[in-house]
């Protein structure tokens, strides 16, 4: 589960008397909004005559509520029974919402870019799938763009925060965009 090493560094959850009970409501409250969804994606995902800004829109709201999702979860739940304050909580869900769209982009870059040895999987399988991705909407050159710009502003949004052993997760927003699989 590649997500695992994501929320490795996070370990600060167990605190407190009320944490599976905060752990819970953190978790639906996370996500709650997934099924119903992707319920309606699954209708409108074959329907390629969509404007490329109605697709767009669409691609953020699936992959903040997919992919995007358990990077905030990770990230989101290793806060469960801290005291960080509102502005920090904020500050580090707006930096996984973006990096974990950052990581779904690159994604779909490596998945035309790289060799299926590299990859570990077909290349070209989103295409093969009937998958709408990031480069059939932006094209290649300003996906990239995109998700460089994207790891660029949650680096940003972490380097202004005031937390201890940040490194942790400006590494991971490096490797995100960096990685070969």
């Amino acid at each position: 589960f590649r997500f695992y090493k994501f929320s490795k560094g996070f370990d600060q959850i167990w605190k407190g008397t009320e944490t599976n009970k905060t752990a819970n409501q953190m978790c639906q409250k996370l996500l709650a909004p997934l099924s119903t969804f992707l319920k309606t994606f699954l209708i409108i995902r074959n329907i390629r005559t969509l404007t490329v800004e109605v697709w767009w829109n669409l691609m953020i709201k699936i992959h903040n509520l997919k992919t995007g999702k358990l990077i905030e979860c990770s990230i989101m739940l290793g806060q469960i029974g801290g005291f960080a304050k509102k502005d920090l909580i904020d500050s580090l869900e707006d930096f996984s919402k973006q990096i974990g769209l950052a990581f779904q982009i690159t994604d779909d870059i490596l998945d035309v870019t790289q060799s299926e040895e590299i990859l570990g999987k077909n290349k070209n399988s989103d295409m093969k799938n009937n998958k709408i991705t990031y480069i059939d909407i932006l094209g290649l050159d300003a996906a990239n763009n995109k998700a460089k710009q994207l790891t660029e502003s949650a680096l940003k949004t972490i380097n202004s925060c005031n937390i201890s052993e940040k490194e942790k997760l400006v590494d991971m927003a490096k490797y995100l965009i960096n990685r070969e699989s």
